[in-house]
Protein backbone atom coordinates (compact mmCIF):
# COMPACT_ATOMS: atom_id res chain seq x y z
CA UNK A 1 0.00 0.00 0.00
CA UNK A 2 1.54 3.16 -1.27
CA UNK A 3 0.01 6.00 1.01
CA UNK A 4 1.49 9.28 -0.38
CA UNK A 5 1.00 13.04 1.08
CA UNK A 6 -0.77 15.56 -0.49
CA UNK A 7 1.39 18.42 -2.49
CA UNK A 8 -0.76 21.22 -0.88
CA UNK A 9 -4.68 21.70 0.01
CA UNK A 10 -5.51 22.04 -3.22
CA UNK A 11 -4.30 18.22 -3.85
CA UNK A 12 -6.82 17.51 -1.37
CA UNK A 13 -9.66 19.10 -2.50
CA UNK A 14 -9.12 17.94 -6.17
CA UNK A 15 -8.82 14.51 -5.12
CA UNK A 16 -12.28 15.00 -2.80
CA UNK A 17 -13.78 16.36 -5.49
CA UNK A 18 -13.37 13.76 -7.92
CA UNK A 19 -14.94 11.22 -5.25
CA UNK A 20 -18.06 12.87 -4.97
CA UNK A 21 -20.66 11.48 -4.70
CA UNK A 22 -19.25 8.00 -3.81
CA UNK A 23 -20.07 5.84 -0.97
CA UNK A 24 -18.15 7.22 1.66
CA UNK A 25 -17.68 7.80 6.07
CA UNK A 26 -16.43 11.51 5.54
CA UNK A 27 -18.35 13.05 8.17
CA UNK A 28 -17.37 16.90 6.97
CA UNK A 29 -13.98 15.71 7.72
CA UNK A 30 -11.97 18.83 5.41
CA UNK A 31 -11.35 20.88 8.01
CA UNK A 32 -9.70 17.93 10.19
CA UNK A 33 -7.96 17.07 6.93
CA UNK A 34 -6.62 20.81 6.24
CA UNK A 35 -5.81 20.48 10.40
CA UNK A 36 -3.69 17.56 9.62
CA UNK A 37 -2.39 18.18 5.95
CA UNK A 38 1.28 17.69 7.20
CA UNK A 39 0.82 14.40 8.34
CA UNK A 40 -2.29 13.04 6.09
CA UNK A 41 -1.46 10.85 3.70
CA UNK A 42 -3.93 8.70 0.77
CA UNK A 43 -4.11 5.69 -1.50
CA UNK A 44 -6.34 6.33 -4.47
CA UNK A 45 -6.81 3.37 -7.04
CA UNK A 46 -10.02 3.66 -8.21
CA UNK A 47 -11.12 4.00 -4.28
CA UNK A 48 -10.01 6.40 -2.06
CA UNK A 49 -8.30 6.00 0.95
CA UNK A 50 -7.02 9.23 3.58
CA UNK A 51 -5.71 8.76 6.61
CA UNK A 52 -3.16 8.53 9.30
CA UNK A 53 -0.81 6.29 10.66
CA UNK A 54 -0.88 5.19 14.57
CA UNK A 55 0.29 2.18 16.44
CA UNK A 56 1.31 1.12 13.07
CA UNK A 57 -2.45 0.92 11.67
CA UNK A 58 -3.76 3.61 9.37
CA UNK A 59 -6.60 5.41 11.02
CA UNK A 60 -8.43 5.68 7.48
CA UNK A 61 -11.61 7.48 6.03
CA UNK A 62 -13.11 5.68 2.67
CA UNK A 63 -14.57 6.98 -0.74
CA UNK A 64 -15.66 4.11 -2.54
CA UNK A 65 -16.45 4.26 -6.50
CA UNK A 66 -15.01 0.78 -7.77
CA UNK A 67 -15.31 -1.28 -4.10
CA UNK A 68 -12.28 -3.06 -5.32
CA UNK A 69 -11.77 -5.96 -2.48
CA UNK A 70 -8.39 -4.63 -0.31
CA UNK A 71 -5.29 -6.65 -0.90
CA UNK A 72 -2.87 -5.19 1.64
CA UNK A 73 -0.24 -5.81 3.69
CA UNK A 74 -1.15 -3.05 6.26
CA UNK A 75 -3.66 -2.73 9.18
CA UNK A 76 -6.48 -0.41 8.23
CA UNK A 77 -9.17 0.79 10.40
CA UNK A 78 -12.20 2.91 10.28
CA UNK A 79 -15.48 4.08 11.75
CA UNK A 80 -19.04 3.92 10.66
CA UNK A 81 -21.28 6.44 12.68
CA UNK A 82 -24.77 6.74 12.27
CA UNK A 83 -28.44 5.37 14.18
CA UNK A 84 -27.86 2.08 12.58
CA UNK A 85 -24.64 2.18 10.81
CA UNK A 86 -24.51 0.48 7.56
CA UNK A 87 -21.79 -1.44 7.11
CA UNK A 88 -22.48 -3.46 4.17
CA UNK A 89 -19.92 -0.96 1.55
CA UNK A 90 -16.83 -1.82 4.09
CA UNK A 91 -17.44 -5.23 4.15
CA UNK A 92 -17.78 -5.96 0.63
CA UNK A 93 -13.95 -4.20 0.41
CA UNK A 94 -12.60 -6.35 3.53
CA UNK A 95 -13.50 -4.53 7.08
CA UNK A 96 -14.51 -6.53 9.43
CA UNK A 97 -16.67 -5.65 12.41
CA UNK A 98 -14.30 -4.98 15.54
CA UNK A 99 -17.33 -3.29 18.23
CA UNK A 100 -19.63 -0.84 18.55
CA UNK A 101 -19.70 2.01 20.12
CA UNK A 102 -22.58 4.38 21.87
CA UNK A 103 -22.66 8.19 21.91
CA UNK A 104 -23.92 10.27 24.82
CA UNK A 105 -24.82 13.56 25.26
CA UNK A 106 -25.28 15.91 28.52
CA UNK A 107 -28.72 16.19 28.99
CA UNK A 108 -28.78 17.26 32.65
CA UNK A 109 -25.90 19.53 34.77
CA UNK A 110 -25.23 16.85 37.46
CA UNK A 111 -21.81 18.24 38.21
CA UNK A 112 -19.84 19.07 41.41
CA UNK A 113 -16.90 21.34 42.21
CA UNK A 114 -13.95 18.93 43.75
CA UNK A 115 -10.93 20.30 45.56
CA UNK A 116 -8.94 17.38 44.23
CA UNK A 117 -9.13 18.43 40.59
CA UNK A 118 -7.33 20.63 38.84
CA UNK A 119 -5.53 21.56 35.37
CA UNK A 120 -2.75 19.55 35.05
CA UNK A 121 0.52 19.89 33.36
CA UNK A 122 2.23 16.75 33.42
CA UNK A 123 2.12 15.48 29.87
CA UNK A 124 3.88 12.67 30.60
CA UNK A 125 1.30 11.42 33.13
CA UNK A 126 -0.90 11.89 30.43
CA UNK A 127 1.17 10.21 27.70
CA UNK A 128 1.47 7.01 29.78
CA UNK A 129 -2.09 6.91 30.62
CA UNK A 130 -3.21 7.02 26.17
CA UNK A 131 -0.80 4.57 25.72
CA UNK A 132 -2.83 2.27 28.20
CA UNK A 133 -6.06 2.48 25.98
CA UNK A 134 -7.11 -0.20 23.41
CA UNK A 135 -4.74 0.20 20.44
CA UNK A 136 -7.14 -0.14 17.38
CA UNK A 137 -9.86 1.87 18.33
CA UNK A 138 -7.94 4.52 21.32
CA UNK A 139 -7.14 7.92 20.22
CA UNK A 140 -3.43 7.74 20.53
CA UNK A 141 -1.95 11.11 20.08
CA UNK A 142 0.83 12.01 19.09
CA UNK A 143 3.40 13.41 21.68
CA UNK A 144 3.15 17.32 20.34
CA UNK A 145 -0.54 16.62 20.27
CA UNK A 146 -0.88 15.61 23.93
CA UNK A 147 1.42 18.92 24.98
CA UNK A 148 -1.05 20.77 23.00
CA UNK A 149 -3.84 19.53 25.11
CA UNK A 150 -2.01 20.29 28.16
CA UNK A 151 -0.41 24.01 27.48
CA UNK A 152 -4.30 24.42 26.33
CA UNK A 153 -5.74 23.67 29.85
CA UNK A 154 -7.48 20.70 28.47
CA UNK A 155 -6.59 17.84 30.82
CA UNK A 156 -8.07 18.42 34.69
CA UNK A 157 -7.09 15.49 36.61
CA UNK A 158 -5.47 14.45 40.45
CA UNK A 159 -1.67 14.06 39.70
CA UNK A 160 -0.43 10.39 39.04
CA UNK A 161 -3.93 9.16 40.28
CA UNK A 162 -6.30 10.09 36.93
CA UNK A 163 -6.91 12.43 34.52
CA UNK A 164 -9.64 13.41 32.06
CA UNK A 165 -8.61 15.17 28.45
CA UNK A 166 -11.11 16.77 25.94
CA UNK A 167 -11.33 18.57 22.63
CA UNK A 168 -13.09 21.66 21.84
CA UNK A 169 -14.48 22.40 18.11
CA UNK A 170 -16.76 25.35 17.29
CA UNK A 171 -20.08 23.55 17.38
CA UNK A 172 -19.27 20.87 20.44
CA UNK A 173 -16.87 19.60 23.01
CA UNK A 174 -15.92 16.12 23.30
CA UNK A 175 -14.07 13.92 26.28
CA UNK A 176 -11.53 11.69 24.70
CA UNK A 177 -10.07 10.12 27.56
CA UNK A 178 -11.10 9.04 31.16
CA UNK A 179 -8.38 7.45 32.91
CA UNK A 180 -7.54 6.37 36.19
CA UNK A 181 -4.55 4.35 37.72
CA UNK A 182 -4.72 0.81 38.45
CA UNK A 183 -4.33 1.20 42.04
CA UNK A 184 -6.57 4.13 42.46
CA UNK A 185 -9.48 2.30 40.83
CA UNK A 186 -12.77 1.64 42.84
CA UNK A 187 -12.42 4.49 44.77
CA UNK A 188 -14.87 6.45 42.53
CA UNK A 189 -12.19 8.79 41.18
CA UNK A 190 -13.74 8.73 37.29
CA UNK A 191 -16.78 9.76 38.25
CA UNK A 192 -15.76 12.48 40.42
CA UNK A 193 -13.29 13.53 37.30
CA UNK A 194 -16.76 13.46 34.95
CA UNK A 195 -18.90 15.78 37.58
CA UNK A 196 -15.88 18.07 38.02
CA UNK A 197 -15.72 18.21 33.99
CA UNK A 198 -19.55 19.01 34.02
CA UNK A 199 -19.20 21.51 36.70
CA UNK A 200 -16.42 23.32 35.50
CA UNK A 201 -15.41 22.71 32.03
CA UNK A 202 -18.40 22.75 29.75
CA UNK A 203 -18.10 25.81 27.24
CA UNK A 204 -20.38 24.36 24.58
CA UNK A 205 -23.83 23.31 24.88
CA UNK A 206 -23.06 20.56 22.83
CA UNK A 207 -20.91 18.03 24.75
CA UNK A 208 -20.84 14.53 23.78
CA UNK A 209 -18.24 11.22 24.62
CA UNK A 210 -17.98 8.07 23.15
CA UNK A 211 -18.12 4.75 25.00
CA UNK A 212 -17.70 0.89 23.95
CA UNK A 213 -20.80 -0.54 23.94
CA UNK A 214 -20.13 -3.68 25.93
CA UNK A 215 -17.74 -1.42 28.39
CA UNK A 216 -19.24 -0.58 31.97
CA UNK A 217 -18.60 3.24 31.62
CA UNK A 218 -22.35 4.37 30.44
CA UNK A 219 -23.59 4.36 33.88
CA UNK A 220 -20.48 6.37 34.99
CA UNK A 221 -21.24 9.07 32.27
CA UNK A 222 -25.29 8.91 33.05
CA UNK A 223 -24.68 9.92 37.08
CA UNK A 224 -23.13 12.87 35.24
CA UNK A 225 -26.01 13.40 33.16
CA UNK A 226 -24.92 12.34 29.98
CA UNK A 227 -27.87 10.23 28.40
CA UNK A 228 -27.61 8.03 25.29
CA UNK A 229 -28.26 9.98 22.34
CA UNK A 230 -29.08 7.07 19.42
CA UNK A 231 -26.13 7.19 17.66
CA UNK A 232 -23.57 4.29 17.20
CA UNK A 233 -19.81 3.73 15.65
CA UNK A 234 -18.80 0.36 14.20
CA UNK A 235 -15.55 0.71 14.16
CA UNK A 236 -13.57 -1.57 11.31
CA UNK A 237 -10.93 -2.78 10.73
CA UNK A 238 -8.74 -4.79 7.70
CA UNK A 239 -6.24 -6.72 8.68
CA UNK A 240 -3.60 -8.75 6.33
CA UNK A 241 -4.17 -12.02 8.06
CA UNK A 242 -8.04 -12.14 7.72
CA UNK A 243 -7.54 -11.85 4.08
Amino acid sequence: MNMVPFKDEKDLDARLAAYKGSVNNDYMNRRRYVEELEDLRYFDDGDLYIGTKKNDRWHVTYYLKEQKPLDLDEALVTEIVGRRPDTSAAEAVGFRLYKMRLRFRLKEGLGEISPRVATLDDGDFVARGIAAFDPVSGNHQSADEIQRDVREGRVIGIPEAGFLQYSVSPTEQTIEHLYVEPSCRGRGLALELVKHYVAACIEKKRATVWTDAEGGAAGLYEKAGFRKDGFHSAVMVYAPELK
